[in-house]
């Protein structure tokens, strides 16, 4: 199922559970109204129910992306009773995160166009000397080891790493790299931010609210910092206090964590940080891409200079310069020899282009 549809169900089931239709009476709703892919969500969502599995992992059966973090989301919403709220939200991110691709893709449209232009350009000397039939087998194989690559990067790789359970351990590798780091860091503060204002909104203790935040980004270190956090909590200290020397958030959210226990408001405060997280996101994400595609632009002219001058080199090969002995070697000009005149003239081309 494709982000988009996925947004879609989940609106859809927001709307049956808000107007009071059982979430069951929905999924024989689903079933009815779609096609095989919501068939196949309908029947996860009815066996969850059966069984008594979480609908996050349900909806994550059926084929809906929700992650780690819209399963924990979910899973407090199941508990406190506030289901249409966090479907919602789900849809708006699913919605963000389609509009985020769009503005990839647009990016990456120019590099790939010049790339595409690259392989019909740079191969014209194999069909000038080496024919039609030459040039189109070399064409056609560079096209074929494009496309290769471009679908196992961006969709060999993104499933391989959700199958083997391996999408987040290697996000958080990527949090170390310079360029993409800060935008997987942001990523990651505003899953817990998220996961913190859901939770203190129902009401949800502090302990479990931790879990909840530890559990939404999926990296194993949180749930460490979740452990020790509720100690100090447990121990008498204010959350402001247990989550100071942390890595998840800054002094300035620390600020605001304080005010807002001494007002006993934190879902107000982690709504806040909420918005400033997710805008803080797409500010690192934006030059993320910019920079990316700054080194892909620059990658793909160098690429094709190289290109450019060893076709070239291939047409005129030789020792100490791009043509062999003399001009007069190539094919139609070996009777240059005998006419001192247009041999003459040969040397004299041979130098200006050396």
């Amino acid at each position: 199922m494709s982000i988009a549809q996925g947004a879609v169900v989940l609106r859809t089931l927001a709307r049956y559970l808000r107007s009071g239709v059982p979430l069951r009476d929905a999924a024989h709703v689903l079933r009815e109204t779609g096609g095989r892919a919501h068939g196949r969500l309908a029947a996860a969502l009815i066996a969850a129910l059966d069984t008594g599995r979480p609908l996050g992992s349900a909806l994550t059966e059926g084929g809906v992306a929700l992650g780690l973090a819209g399963e924990a989301q979910l899973l407090t919403a199941e508990r406190v009773g506030c289901l249409p709220d966090v479907l919602d939200a789900l849809a708006e991110e699913a919605e963000a995160v389609l509009a985020l691709r769009r503005r990839l893709l647009g990016a990456i449209a120019y590099p790939a166009t010049l790339w595409l232009l690259g392989i019909f350009v740079l191969n014209v000397p194999t069909a000038v000397f080496g024919g039609t039939a030459a040039y189109l087998r070399d064409v056609g194989r560079e096209l074929g080891l494009s496309m290769a690559l471009a679908l196992g990067l961006f969709v060999g790789l993104p499933w391989t790493l959700r199958r083997l359970r391996l999408f987040y351990p290697v996000l958080r590798l990527l949090a170390r790299v310079p360029l993409l780091g800060a935008a997987v860091r942001r990523r990651a503060e505003l899953a817990r931010c998220d996961a913190l204002a859901l939770a203190f909104r129902a009401g949800v203790p502090v302990p479990e609210s931790l879990r909840h935040a530890a559990a939404s980004t999926g990296w194993p270190d949180d749930a460490a910092v979740a452990d020790r956090v509720t100690e100090r909590v447990a121990s008498g200290r204010t959350l402001e206090q247990a989550l100071r020397g942390e890595p998840w958030f800054g002094p300035q959210a620390l600020l605001l964590v304080t005010a807002g226990e001494r007002d006993g408001n934190l879902e107000r405060v982690f709504s806040e940080l909420r918005r400033d997280a997710r805008e803080a996101f797409l500010h690192a994400l934006d030059w993320t891409r910019r920079g990316v595609m700054a080194l892909l632009v620059l990658s793909l002219l160098g690429l094709t200079a190289v290109r450019l001058v060893r076709g070239f080199q291939s047409v005129l090969p030789g020792e100490g310069g791009l043509l062999p002995a003399g001009l007069e070697s190539l094919p139609g000009l070996d009777g240059a020899g005998s006419n001192p005149e247009l041999k003459d003239n040969l040397r004299e081309l041979e130098k200006a282009l050396r």
